[in-house]
């Protein structure tokens, strides 16, 4: 996404400052809390004696009564907070807050009861209101009208409930100074990492658009792409696939044929309409589903519901020529290896395959500015770092201002970076390192009084760890979705549109809620699933890249992260979803996509297809889950959806059956959102579906 953070995954421990115990008494009231060494390297738990309960929100973590704490105190969990005060996470440090009902002001910005978000009016007051709210709520929240649309790469999706007004301060709302050259809103792609899960997925950080608005470069539209080739009808029948994508299914993979126990768990000789005894008891399919199973097929890959395509629904432009300009301050160790970096990526073979097909043309390596005689900030904003850069554009101190130019600024690990939170600013900020690592975004900046404001692009990088690998793999990740998405102007893992500039921004309708399994849509962002293979290290670069979403490769039913993997086949379970099916909510606006229809109580069976681009070493497992809750606890606490399989096991023509119950109600519009996992050794590969009550 523009903004793109690298949300780190919250592991519930903190992180010893230091190695070695605390002299003196501990475990007893007021004293410190016992401590313990965890499984991971420089994490610790903590416990008391009976009857107390440790308080790791105080410095030290103290041993404390249970429930001892008045609002406003430091917490470290619901149980040091009087009841029915809750402990909320707050800049600064958790502090016990109060629950708030319905129509109760909300300063803060956190504090509502469950079904509640706190939303600003137009008046500046914040109130308490229901999720789905409706349009008064809608028309009430001037928080959405955030013009920043950084999009970051996120492994950590828990990003709190702290105050969402607490962002960029500024004179407009993307923290622009009102004296400033006015800026178009800038968009902000943040890649939001499950709260429990994709724990290996890099943070990439996506800041404002891909500000690569460059005036002689014309919309993408203007001139036909490669990726501009018709994607599968949305309403041909879920087993069709384009022709193209058949002819191109790999003549020359092994002929090794499917392995018997696959043909075995296929059941050929059992009737297709029997499932194993356990799946009857446990799932009974659904009168109007065909309990075709299938069976193991040497057509590859076999018929299955296409993959989604990346577009350009708002025909912005991209950057035809992208050149990087490196920014970093004085001392940085990495200063020379980076510079090595960009310019053997804009070499390499990884670049073309990544981002030729969108119509964006070679990288070139323009310098590097070293910012002597300034100090890096101790704290900074998103909103700042954008006026910041517009400046320094401005004045030329990065050198003639270059339209399409990548102005990637990395700071060193002594600065903390705020962004407005990727699932939804109403939320409260995010966090560089806790819980994004990078974004892209993009400037206006009006260069003469004469002109018309021209838009840049530009990337933000933290440093989060020593590893060079780990900044070179965020940076490719920013640096495609800056050269694809360059003028994105709004952001937000729930937003279908980047804005009226936006370029490859989003998937197409039908596949919408793989936005919300990537943490964004942007074609970085859709291929963090498929962490670890998506990161590696091409021999031409040297250092980690990112592989990024392929159009070509989705449509001919490979994997679709490029550069495609050699030798290693490509395989998935899809759902099929005949549906088309509407919902609204605060958060989303109204979607139309495809889906499965299923009220509150009850279930419904759907045909999942198995497929795969060339035989493998055997059948895979699938499994599925409630998609919100494994990915976004911290926003749908509750699982909402169960499932029952017929088979948890095939291959490539098999075609399983999964029951989904609706066990109850979504506070997003009645939506709900699944995944399938498909899993073969070390390698796993994901699809997501969408249940409207």
């Amino acid at each position: 996404m523009r903004l793109r953070l690298a949300l780190l995954l919250s592991s519930g421990v903190s992180i010893l400052a230091a190695c070695g115990g605390r002299a003196g008494e501990q475990g007893g009231l007021n004293e410190a809390c016992n401590e313990t060494p965890g499984a991971s390297f420089g994490t610790v738990s903590y416990s008391c004696n009976a009857g107390l309960v440790c308080n790791d929100g105080r410095s030290p973590p103290t041993c404390e009564p249970p429930n001892a704490n008045g609002a406003g105190a430091a917490c470290g969990s619901d149980a040091n907070c009087a009841q029915p005060l809750f402990c909320a996470p707050m800049v600064g440090g958790s502090k016990c807050h109060d629950v708030l009902q319905l129509g109760d002001p909300c300063p803060s910005g956190i504090g509502c009861a469950v079904d509640l978000v706190c939303l600003k009016g137009a008046g500046g007051s914040a109130l308490c209101v229901a999720v789905d709210g409706g349009a008064d709520a809608a028309t009430s929240s001037d928080g959405a009208a955030d013009g920043g649309g950084s999009k970051s790469d996120a492994r950590d999706a828990d990003a709190g409930a702290a105050d969402a007004g607490a962002a960029d301060a500024g004179g407009g709302l993307d923290g622009t100074p009102a004296d400033s050259p006015a800026a178009p809103d800038a968009t902000t792609d943040v890649v939001v990492v499950p709260d429990a899960t994709n724990t290996d997925a890099p943070v990439e950080a996506g800041s404002p658009a891909d500000a690569g608005a460059d005036a002689e470069a014309s919309p993408a539209g203007d001139a036909p792409l490669v990726s501009d080739a018709p994607a599968p009808a949305p309403d041909a029948p879920p087993d069709a696939l384009p022709d193209a994508a058949v002819e191109d299914a790999r003549p020359d993979a092994p002929p090794d044929a499917p392995s018997d126990a696959a043909v075995e768990d296929a059941g050929p000789d059992a009737s297709p309409d029997a499932p194993p005894d356990a799946a009857v008891a446990d799932a009974p399919p659904d009168a109007s589903v065909d309990a075709d199973g299938g069976m193991p097929s040497t057509t590859y890959p076999a018929p299955h519901p296409p993959l989604p395509q990346l577009i350009n629904a708002a025909g912005g432009p991209v950057l035809k020529t992208p050149n990087i300009y490196l920014v970093v301050y004085p001392g940085n160790t990495n200063q020379a290896a980076l510079a090595t970096y960009a310019q053997r990526v804009g070499a390499s073979t990884y670049w073309p395959a990544t981002t030729h097909e969108y119509g964006v043309g070679a990288l070139s390596y323009a310098g590097t500015t070293v910012l002597t005689g300034e100090t890096p900030p101790v704290a900074i904003t998103s909103a700042t770092i954008q006026t910041w850069m517009g400046q320094k554009i401005q004045s030329g101190a990065f050198g003639t201002p270059d339209p399409q130019g990548i102005y990637t600024i990395v700071y060193p690990a002594t600065t903390m970076i705020q962004q407005p939170n990727p699932v939804n600013p109403i939320f409260g900020p995010v966090y560089s390192c806790t819980n994004f690592r990078g974004f892209h975004d993009n400037v206006a900046v009006t260069l003469t009084d004469a002109s018309a404001a021209t838009s840049f692009a530009y990337a933000v990088l933290a440093t989060c760890t020593s590893s060079l690998d780990d900044l070179t793999e965020v940076m490719s990740h920013e640096w495609v979705e800056a050269s694809t998405d360059p003028q994105l102007t709004a952001t937000g893992v729930f937003s279908l549109s980047g804005g009226p500039n936006a370029a490859y921004y989003s998937v197409d309708s039908d596949h919408i809620v793989w936005n919300v399994l990537s943490s964004g849509g942007e074609a970085g962002d859709l291929c963090q699933p498929e962490r670890p293979e998506a990161i590696y290290t091409p021999a031409d670069v040297g250092n980690a890249v990112q592989r990024t979403w392929s159009n070509l490769l989705a449509a001919a039913s490979h994997d679709p992260c490029a550069p495609d993997l050699a030798g290693l086949p490509f395989f998935d379970s899809a759902p099929v979803l005949t549906e088309t099916v509407t919902f609204t909510s605060l958060l989303t606006g109204s979607i139309t996509t495809r889906g499965v229809t299923i009220p509150v109580g009850q279930s419904k069976t759907i045909e999942v297809d198995l497929f795969s681009d060339s035989p493998t070493s055997g059948p895979w497992t699938v499994a599925a889950d409630d998609l919100l809750n494994r990915d976004y606890a911290s926003y749908f606490p509750t699982k909402t959806l169960s499932f029952q399989w017929d088979r948890t096991q095939g291959t490539n023509g098999d075609k399983l059956h999964l029951t989904i119950n609706v066990t109850g109600a979504s506070f997003l519009g009645g939506a709900h959102a699944f995944v399938i996992t498909s899993t073969l050794g070390t390698r796993h590969y994901q699809w997501p579906g969408i249940v409207v009550e």
